[in-house]
């Protein structure tokens, strides 16, 4: 698998993983150092890509709301048709970490994303799909269905067949779906949308 399939993998299972499988227990550590026995006391360490998002947050020495945030805009300037040497060095940036790192942290992400299926999705993202998409949650819990079980293909996933077809099927298009998911992502993670 060749560079840009890797990275465009590794984006699409984190934001898939992070923003429709639970990442709110994760997203809501802002500790540089968090490990799964600091933000989840009391719970023995829950597996899967919380307890991921945490480890390689932490060995970046960023939150696990940046380095989500970090992903999602990463995930945008692929989706915009920007080249994946410029999205990794701007993901770099946001992150202020080297291009050597950022490479290993997606690639910890995309081996993490393809080792098991998420959990199922729990009520707020949902909610939140069912609210920025303006559909009931009957609709948010198909889509958010259809959206897991996506594969990330080689480009963009604005281009990606079944990507299309999922937007064209709300009467959106696809780069309207993809900053749905940013901001339900965002939201998670407690910032604001981007509307």
């Amino acid at each position: 698998m060749g560079i840009r399939s890797r990275i465009v993998a590794a984006a699409l299972a984190v934001v898939t993983l992070t923003t429709v499988a639970g990442a709110t227990t994760a997203a809501a550590s802002t500790s540089p150092a968090a490990t799964p026995s600091q933000s989840a006391p009391g719970k023995p360490g829950k597996p899967g890509m919380d307890a991921v998002l945490i480890k390689v947050a932490a060995s970046l020495h960023v939150s696990v709301q940046q380095l989500v945030t970090a992903l999602g805009d990463f995930k945008q300037a692929l989706g915009k048709g920007e080249s994946e040497q410029a999205a990794l060095a701007g993901f770099a940036k946001e992150l202020g970490v080297s291009v050597g790192q950022a490479k290993q942290a997606l690639a910890e992400l995309a081996a993490a994303g393809k080792k098991g299926k998420p959990g199922a999705p729990d009520a707020k993202i949902i909610a939140l799909l069912a609210k920025d998409l303006h559909i009931s949650t009957a609709r948010a819990r198909t889509v958010f269905d259809q959206l897991s079980k996506l594969d990330p293909g080689s480009g963009p996933i604005t281009a990606n067949p079944r990507f299309v077809a999922i937007a064209k099927s709300l009467g959106i298009t696809p780069a309207r779906l993809l900053a749905v998911i940013v901001d339900v992502k965002r939201e998670l993670a407690g910032g604001s949308p981007t509307k």
